[in-house]
């Protein structure tokens, strides 16, 4: 954990002339844009849950068959996202999101970035996923969590997803954030909370 701040900060400080924490937002805004960018009709303006709902019932969109049974609806959600197939473990779906983000960064190769992902994904389940089973397949860990909520049971598509969001970020431990904000204000939001517990000593 300590190495992986040293070569952030020394990353962002001497590249960018920014704080650590700096850099690092602003690293993830540009990030966060891009991926809007080739998300299928995402509006950055709108709320995760608007964006959600248009993308799963919208043209281009996995929609939602209501002959399927809730764990194959998240299934196709989860496949037209390319997240990775439901039995890739959550372990490595997060470990390759930090790596393919940390690809275009100018880093010396004597700084290992997939070294520096893994470290970035275990803190990440430390801070955010205390309890999780990073190596249980994505599939079955996201259907057996939602099996936990008996409130969700027996509801379908939009009444489900509108429902399954705010649990998400129970889930995260981060109530200031929530389905109302952009994906770009929940993930500077995330990014600050890690940095702050985790590497701001």
């Amino acid at each position: 954990m300590k190495l992986s701040i040293v070569l952030i900060a020394i990353f962002f400080v001497s590249t960018i002339s920014a704080a650590p924490v700096e850099g690092i937002i602003n690293y993830i805004t540009n990030l966060v844009k891009l991926w809007e960018g080739v998300l299928p009709a995402w509006d950055p303006e709108a709320s995760l849950e608007s964006n959600v709902l248009a993308y799963v019932f919208g043209p281009t969109g996995p929609g939602w068959d209501s002959n399927l049974s809730t764990d194959k609806n998240i299934d196709k959600i989860l496949n037209s996202l390319k997240l990775g197939e439901p039995d890739v473990s959550i372990g490595q779906v997060i470990t390759s999101l930090v790596g393919a983000s940390m690809l275009p960064l100018p880093i010396s190769s004597f700084f290992p970035k997939e070294e520096m992902a893994q470290q970035v994904a275990q803190d990440i389940f430390a801070k955010f996923l205390p309890g999780v089973n990073e190596d249980q397949p994505i599939g079955y860990d996201i259907e057996e969590w939602i099996h936990s909520f008996d409130d969700l049971k027996g509801l379908d598509g939009k009444e489900f997803i509108v429902n399954f969001l705010p649990k998400i970020f129970s889930q995260l431990n981060v109530s200031d954030v929530g389905p109302s904000n952009t994906l770009e204000e929940i993930a500077v939001r995330l990014a600050e909370l890690l940095f702050d517990t985790l590497y701001n000593n």
